[in-house]
């Protein structure tokens, strides 16, 4: 049996990019929210940056997700 590492390029991020759209407009916006560049928020959302649990936090509070529904937004694997 072959068990393959999941990686953060493994995972589905459109649930999290419309949240950032509905709440902050677009990414340069949520990225200066958090005091952070567009590119900042653009490497998490395409999998170069892996998220950390402060960070997950960090972004969730930002977004109003509950943590209730971190699976959704920040666990669904790209099918």
């Amino acid at each position: 049996m072959s068990t393959r590492q999941i990686s953060p390029k493994d995972f589905d991020y459109s649930k999290l990019r419309g949240k950032i759209t509905e709440r902050f407009g677009n990414q340069r916006a949520f990225g200066k929210f958090l005091g952070k560049s567009d590119t900042y928020v653009t490497r998490y959302l395409t999998g170069l940056s892996e998220f950390s649990q402060s960070i997950i936090f960090f972004w969730a509070e930002a977004l109003k997700i509950e943590p209730t529904e971190f699976n959704e937004y920040f666990f669904c694997l790209k099918s």
